[in-house]
Parts: structure tokens; C-alpha cells; sequence
């Protein structure tokens, strides 16, 4: 396992994956006592989350062992990354409806999570785009 075949943008997102992973289970969303995480806020989120952490995973992996082939991985990696940076910031201009449109007026607030989740979805994307571009691959 050799970290210095990782290259800058391949640092940035792995480093994130850990911080994300954390993020996952803090309060995203809440309403008085009532807090929920990724997990609660409804929908895929916390599925595209964990395909983007898993992506960068892989990719991390794959350099670390010395495995490279043809096919652009990084671009996989920046699709999810960019994927869950997409949702996540429609997450907090639409916060989730906590009580199944029980009561409209009910102001939801956002909390540290979501914040911190979009953060670490970017640097996702941006490190898998910034790894493309180091590598001198071509988009297609």
C-alpha cells in the first residue's frame, strides 16, 4: 500500500469519505426536540451518499494497490460526488417535511449535518474532477 500514487484531487475526496461517513449520523434536519440525520430525512440521500463514498473508496483503493486500466474511474467517482452534492443542496433548499404534511406552517431548521454533508459532497466531486485533470485524461 503505497499513498504517494494517490494524487492531490484522489486525497481530497478520500479524505472526505471518513468525515461524511461521520455526518451521516449527526442532526441534519430539525423541528423543536425533533432532529433527524441523512438516514431520516426520506428519500435515496443516504443511499447516493453512500455510492459516492463507496466510488471514492474504490478509487482510493485502486491507487493505493497499484491497479490502473483503462477505464476512467475518476469520472465515477465525480458523477456520484456531484450526484450527492445535487441532492443534498435541494435537501437544504427544500428541507423534508418531518411530519408528513401534518402541519404546513412549521418552520424546519437546518442543522450542522446538512451543511457539513454538502461540504464533503463537493470536495468529493471537485477532488474526482481535480484527479481527472492530473491524470490528462480525456472526457470521453
Amino acid at each position: 500500500m503505497d499513498l504517494t500514487r494517490l494524487a492531490r484531487g484522489e486525497m481530497i475526496a478520500s479524505a472526505a469519505v471518513p468525515v461524511l461517513f461521520v455526518v451521516l449520523y449527526i442532526p441534519w434536519f430539525s423541528v423543536g426536540a425533533l432532529s433527524v440525520d441523512a438516514w431520516g430525512t426520506g428519500g435515496t440521500l443516504g443511499l447516493v451518499l453512500i455510492v459516492a463514498m463507496g466510488a471514492t473508496a474504490i478509487l482510493f483503493l485502486l491507487r493505493v494497490t497499484g491497479t490502473f486500466f483503462d477505464f476512467p474511474f475518476e469520472w465515477v467517482v465525480t458523477g456520484t460526488g456531484a450526484a450527492a452534492f445535487l441532492m443534498v443542496l435541494y435537501r437544504l433548499i427544500e428541507p423534508p417535511d418531518l411530519f408528513g404534511g401534518g402541519l404546513a406552517d412549521v418552520e424546519v431548521a437546518r442543522r450542522a449535518g446538512a451543511y457539513m454533508g454538502l461540504v464533503c459532497t463537493g470536495a468529493i466531486a471537485a477532488g474526482g474532477f481535480w484527479s481527472t485533470r492530473e491524470e490528462g485524461r480525456a472526457i470521453f
